[in-house]
């Protein structure tokens, strides 16, 4: 047996024993790679107000921009509605949609993370199901508001294209917009980055209820109000209960295309 005269460790052949480096210095144990950390999220509520505010004010602001160059170019009268609605409500869901993005991107955690941006295969399901729940309470609190106050139980959308005479590309443009891009653009907005801002600061319960009141409230539709609430209490639902916006998402989309193959049946009739 040989002894290493520096630190008295032994080994068979007399090299040092494992763990020394054979003059007293130990070998220290490999570390572990320090996994990324997330970045700290760093917007709530004031940011969520801005998506609002854009929302609204590039529908009104576009739409003033079209009815005054329209009048400027001669026409008379106003634009055809569908073109007006189409021409106002891209833009202001693009404006909602970049402005989420970039929240998420530069002061938070990316979109998946911030807002719970995610599917699994059976939210298909869940939405289905949440949809038509959503359709039959929206329909069950527009009817109980238009009866209380006696007022016809309608839509602003089923309106403008049910009194609009024009149809063609703008009536299925804007039937696909509301139908497939609205259900998205909102609920990232409402149920997400509106969720997380009241969630971080007052709890999921709160998130349930302040967003369902928002979303009923940027429609600007008092009769169906009470409809809309109730809605927007099965949509948070789907969000509160699965952790992520694909159930919900599946129901909005459900709801709103149900309401457009409905108007375009009508109109078509």
């Amino acid at each position: 047996m040989i002894h290493d005269s520096y630190t008295g460790s032994a080994s068979e052949d007399g090299r040092p024993a494992p763990g020394t480096l054979g003059q007293g210095h130990v070998v220290p144990p490999p570390s572990e790679p320090a996994l990324p950390q997330p970045r700290p999220r760093r917007w709530g509520i004031p940011s969520a107000v801005v998506g609002v505010a854009l929302f609204i004010g590039l529908q009104l602001l576009v739409g003033a921009a079209v009815v005054l160059g329209w009048t400027l170019s001669g026409h008379r009268g106003s634009p055809p509605t569908l073109t007006l609605a189409l021409v106002s409500l891209l833009p202001a869901y693009a404006g909602v949609l970049g402005w989420q993005y970039l929240v998420a991107r530069r002061r938070g955690g990316g979109m998946r993370r911030d807002y719970a941006f995610a599917f699994r295969w059976y939210d298909l399901f869940l939405g289905l199901a949440g949809g038509f729940v959503a359709m039959g309470v929206v329909l069950l609190g527009t009817l109980a508001v238009a009866k209380l106050f006696g007022v016809t139980p309608e839509s602003s959308v089923g309106t403008t294209v049910l009194d609009s005479k024009q149809g063609g590309i703008a009536l299925y443009a804007l039937l696909v917009v509301i139908a497939f891009v609205g259900p998205v653009v909102e609920e990232l907005h409402f149920r997400g980055m509106w969720w997380r801002a009241i969630d971080n600061r007052f709890g999921p319960v709160a998130a349930l209820l302040v967003t369902s009141a928002i979303f009923a409230v940027v429609h600007l539709e008092p009769v169906r109000l009470l409809g809309l609430l109730l809605g927007g209490l099965v949509l948070g639902g789907l969000r509160l209960v699965t952790g992520r916006l694909g159930a919900g998402v599946v129901a909005h989309m459900t709801l709103n295309t149900v309401s457009a193959v409905s108007l375009l049946l009508a109109v078509l009739r």
